[in-house]
């Protein structure tokens, strides 16, 4: 049953580019694969592909388009160019695609002997592959039936004991091989639970006969495979619909080689992107990037395949590399036919590089430094990279991270052991020491917790299988938990190996040393020479053996943790240095190269094997040196995109041509929410300011379980799966009502308090909020929309108010409202008119004068004026613009102003007017004065002087004098008002109205308009919103205080929204 392929393969298929247009063939690029067949045997096999490449340039799966125009004889080919052989012979397969052939040699040998069917090469795939030994059927832990097989085939002496001994042998019939148990059932001849799964026509039956009239014979020394390839390894469908044909080949163990596509399992990482079906035919859905994942008998490999799409408009735009990072990312975004998106703003970076270094916040001030430096952008930027590597906000951040990882728990090690252990792990953090040593260190320490602090790593990871679990897939990226009960099942670890890896672990002593002078109980961590582990399916004890040996293996004498720290964290050891990159890489960009990011393995590669490779290289050359892998990548134009996609990128998740938008991971989320608006975190057990990054475990929580809800990981697993950095509704529920965000935003005496006491100008308080929750001023759009929000005039932003403040505001309305209701004014009946400068004055019925005719230079006008009453206090002079005067008035000079230099009041009684009496006027306000022409200059004897209005024109302005002595009598008076107006130039008052109170003294103007003072005589039920406004204005301007109020509420209710929004809950 030798297959030799002899020409193989052909090279590796090129990423293709696509067209929209017919794919017509080009004689040039049509190839087979393999460009030869042999087969040897009856059940030998071959999955024929056929590559062409359109003139258009597309790449193309031809396998099933391709006509065969030959007349076969010695094989027989289906439908999927799969060939089996017929007779012994030689003969050329020909095909045509267009007007294009290609000729296909096959010779076919051996049919004509009885081939040795092999349990472990033969029997066991075709088990595999009808699904026998599936964790669905008899692969299960318990078997199915009484019959139970190793899940996926891992242990073959097992299930060959399972087939040919268990149920005293009647699973196979040595006398009457067809009467064999699991071929009736299989078939269906005897009821079968999982129905047919094999026909007795075909191949794979008559293959599994052959071993049972053979013996079933089990051969433990027969070939295995040892590695596969997957043909094409790399493939391009260029548009949905269309298909591509995988061919599977394994190499064995003695160095042959076969097609096993019949018996591989070839299937998509990406249904989305690519359906599958069980015989490797890939057919597109849309667009995008696919692995393609390919297991046969305890083998893995991997192809990638991106389905084009319609990129016909699309060429590619050169974009500068910053460094060698960029120029592999381009490559790959080339071949995908995409497109690097823009820069990143500099307030962009500015924020996401102190979040990612950092986990806190830039401050205000060094974000306006930023922004306004005009310095090169790379310039600065890198500038301020090395400035925040080695930070003490970045120690605090990446010692977090690492403590998160190695369980740092006081549930383990108590509240002594978590402070040591941290701050062992600060240390490394700040002195930057080379990631090997830092690992090896931790691996292979011995002492106590409070001489040693990393020894308490021993203190929590316990068994040597556990411990052994949790040190590979942090550090290695590879999940030995898997390999546990049995072989890996997507990966080439098998359990053999987990158990002799395991038992490097076996002789960690533990010695309790008690408490004393302060300390808590600790243990002392050291290297025994007893201890081992017992292999779970054989119940042996396990041998010792790495699962794979290089160059940078420690001495065999040392002892077993020695050794395994040695072997774990050598540079030779490719999974180390690749694992960490793989993480370092996804922390800034918040994608692996590989995901997730601690299960590396065949079946899962990398997005972009060259950048990962080079990575780790750049790492390993380095001495581990982890900033200058934080620094390279942030340095690089691919970690400085900005999150805006293109035309040609949109669709893109996985290969890094935009920036992704990250959500703050819990601890950087609570610290922002109390950097940003300048409280004091006060957690439970903490000093004052302490910070959720500096916590030394995860036993501080909030009130709300704030931390907690935001995936904070509880420290009982290395796995990274323990951080959850989703959104739900919850979270939601919690920014809108939860206690953390209120607490931080309504704190006395944070920043947002500060600065709405201490600003005056809303603009600049709207641009420090935004730069201290979005770390950008805020956009002219956003200035015009937002702005408003900060005005307390609007009385729309009493809202923002507690409902307490709500209610004190209104009731305080209420009690204004009927204070200014008995301030009432009456405007008076004129009566009598006399102008000195001859102008004509009309009289209308709400009781205003206008001055109609030819306007004198000076004037002195008097108005008489019917009064009934007593005990008024004032009097009031209001100038009212009007259209017909310059610029409104309500002055009729040039400009639209007046000066009026002095006015006279005098009071006659209607039955004793030789009773006739000044009236002194005490005090003298306006709503606006001109400077230098003060409304009390109009009482104060000198006509020179007087109050004018400049340059508020086309408004009413009102003056109040308060008189020094009541005025009225019950008979009536006659109330005698002169305006004297001698400044010349035609400076008089074209339009005004006189009015008179009994409001008690102090009389003043109280800062009401006309139209206020309609809106506070109007039925409250029948006011009109613009009433409304008027009234709340008003209310402030009489309390400042409660404007502050309301000022500030709506500072924080900015300061709320811009803290629930994406701008701030993301890293973009």
């Amino acid at each position: 049953m030798r297959s030799h392929l002899f020409l193989l393969l052909v090279p590796t298929l090129l990423l293709t580019v696509s067209t929209a247009s017919e794919d017509r063939p080009d004689k040039a690029t049509f190839h087979a694969s393999p460009n030869a067949v042999q087969l040897s045997g009856p059940y030998d096999s071959v999955q024929l592909i056929l590559t062409g490449r359109s003139a258009e340039g597309n790449q193309v799966d031809w396998t099933r388009s391709a006509t065969l125009i030959s007349q076969p004889t010695l094989v027989q080919i289906d439908d999927r160019r799969h060939i089996r052989p017929l007779a012994e012979g030689q003969e050329v397969l020909v095909f045509r695609q267009g007007d294009t052939e290609i000729k296909v040699p096959v010779e076919v040998t051996s049919l004509d002997q009885s081939p040795r069917v092999s349990f472990v090469r033969d029997v066991a795939p075709v088990l595999s592959r009808l699904g026998c030994n599936a964790g669905t059927c008899h692969g299960t832990a318990q078997g199915k039936n009484g019959f139970k097989l190793s899940l996926r085939g891992y242990d073959p002496i097992a299930d060959h004991l399972a087939l040919t001994s268990d149920l005293a042998g009647r699973r196979v019939d040595r006398v009457s091989p067809s009467a064999s148990l699991f071929l009736t059932k299989s078939t269906s001849h005897v009821p079968h639970e999982g129905g047919q799964v094999l026909d007795p026509e075909s191949v794979p039956y008559n293959l599994l006969l052959s071993w049972i009239e053979q013996g079933t014979k089990l051969v433990e020394t027969d070939p295995r495979p040892v590695a596969l390839r997957v043909v094409p390894e790399e493939a391009t469908i260029p548009l949905p619909g269309m298909s591509q044909q995988f061919a599977v080949l394994a190499t064995f163990s003695d160095g042959t080689s076969r097609d096993v596509t019949a018996q591989a399992f070839v299937e998509t990482g990406d249904t989305e992107v690519l359906t599958m079906d069980k015989r490797g035919l890939g057919t597109a859905v849309r667009r995008g990037e696919t692995a393609i994942l390919v297991r046969y008998e305890g083998n893995y490999t991997a192809a990638r395949l991106v389905v084009m799409g319609d990129r016909s408009a699309w060429t590619y735009a050169e974009t500068p590399a910053f460094n060698w990072i960029d120029t592999l990312v381009h490559e790959k975004l080339k071949t995908l036919r995409s497109q690097p998106g823009e820069l990143c703003t500099d307030a962009e970076f500015h924020r996401r590089v102190y979040l990612d270094l950092t986990g806190s916040l830039p401050d205000v001030e060094a974000t306006r430094v930023f922004l306004m430096d005009a310095r090169a952008t790379q310039t600065k930027r890198k500038e301020l990279i090395d400035r925040l590597l080695g930070s003490t906000t970045y120690v605090d951040h990446w010692t977090n991270r690492w403590a998160n990882l190695m369980q740092v728990n006081s549930k383990y090690i108590g509240k002594q052991g978590v402070t040591h252990w941290r701050d062992w792990i600060r240390a490394q953090v700040a002195s930057n020491t080379p990631y090997d040593t830092f690992v090896h260190e931790l691996l292979s320490a011995t002492g106590t917790t409070r001489d040693q602090p990393q020894t308490a790593f021993w203190r929590v990871q316990r068994e040597p299988d556990q411990a052994m679990e949790s040190v590979t897939q942090l550090f290695l990226g590879v999940r030995f938990n898997c390999n546990k009960c049995h072989d890996h099942p997507f990966e080439r670890w098998t359990q053999d190996q987990h158990w002799q890896l395991a038992a490097y672990l076996a002789q960690v002593t533990r010695k309790p040393v008690p408490a004393m002078n302060g300390h808590d109980p600790d243990e002392n961590i050291d290297d025994g020479n007893q201890g081992e582990v017992t292999h779970q399916r054989t119940g042996q004890t396990a041998t010792l053996s790495f699962p794979f040996e290089h160059a940078g293996m420690a001495d065999e004498k040392a002892p077993r943790r020695e050794q395994f720290a040695a072997w774990l964290t050598a540079s030779e050891n490719h999974y180390f240095a690749r694992n960490y990159t793989n993480r370092l890489w996804a922390y800034l960009t918040g994608t692996g190269l590989i995901e997730p990011i601690d299960d590396m393995r065949a079946g899962n590669p990398p997005t972009n094997p060259e950048l990962l490779k080079r990575l780790t290289k750049e790492f390993t050359d380095s001495g581990f040196d982890v900033r200058h892998m934080l620094r390279l990548i942030c340095q690089s134009r691919t970690y400085q995109l900005s999150t805006r996609t293109n035309e040609w990128n949109a669709d893109d998740h996985n290969n890094y041509s935009h920036a992704k938008a990250r959500r703050l991971p819990a601890e950087v989320l609570f610290d922002a929410i109390y950097q940003a608006t300048g409280a004091t975190p006060d957690l439970a057990g903490q000093r004052p300011g302490t910070l959720a990054a500096q916590l030394p475990d995860s036993s501080t929580k909030t009130s709300d379980g704030f931390l907690d809800l935001f995936g904070r990981p509880p420290r009982e697993s290395i796995c990274e799966c323990e951080r959850s950095n989703t959104l739900s509704l919850g979270q939601a529920l919690n920014l809108v009502n939860g206690p953390t965000i209120a607490s931080a935003v309504e704190a006395q005496g944070n920043a947002i308090e500060e600065l709405v006491k201490y600003e005056p100008s809303n603009q600049k308080v709207l641009e420090e909020l935004y730069l201290r929750f979005l770390g950008r001023p805020p956009s002219e759009e956003e200035m015009v929309q937002m702005q408003p929000y900060l005005d307390p005039m609007r009385r729309a932003n009493r809202d923002a108010l507690p409902p307490s403040a709500i209610k004190t505001l209104a009731e305080n309305q209420i009690n204004w409202e009927n204070k200014m209701r008995a301030q009432a004014w009456i405007t008076l009946p004129i009566i009598a008119t006399r102008s000195e400068g001859k102008a004509t004055y009309e009289i209308a019925e709400d009781g205003s004068f206008k001055a109609t005719g030819d306007s004198p230079d000076k004037e002195q006008v008097t108005f008489t004026l019917d009064l009934q009453g007593t005990g008024f206090t004032g009097l009031r002079l209001e100038a009212l613009p009007l259209e017909s005067l310059v610029a409104g008035g309500p002055g009729q000079a040039e400009n639209g102003n007046f000066v009026l230099g002095e006015i006279e009041v005098v009071a006659i009684p209607k039955l004793d007017i030789l009773a006739a009496r000044r009236i002194q006027l005490s005090a003298a306000t306006a709503d606006f004065s001109q400077a230098k022409w003060p409304v009390a200059a109009a009482i104060d004897g000198n006509p020179a002087t007087g109050w004018a209005i400049t340059p508020e024109f086309g408004k009413r302005h009102v003056a109040v004098f308060e008189a020094a002595e009541d005025f009225g009598q019950e008979d009536g008076i006659l109330l005698v008002v002169t305006l004297k107006q001698p400044y010349g130039t035609r400076h008089t008052l074209g339009h005004g109205r006189l009015s008179v109170t009994r409001v008690p003294r102090p009389v003043r103007h109280l800062g009401l308009t006309h139209e206020t003072e309609i809106s506070l005589l109007t039925d409250p039920e029948a006011r009109s919103e613009e009433q409304l406004e008027l009234l709340h204005r008003a209310l402030l301007k009489a309390t400042p205080t409660m404007a502050a109020q309301i000022r500030l509420a709506s500072a924080r209710d900015l300061a709320w929204a811009l803290a629930t929004s994406p701008g701030f809950l993301f890293n973009h």
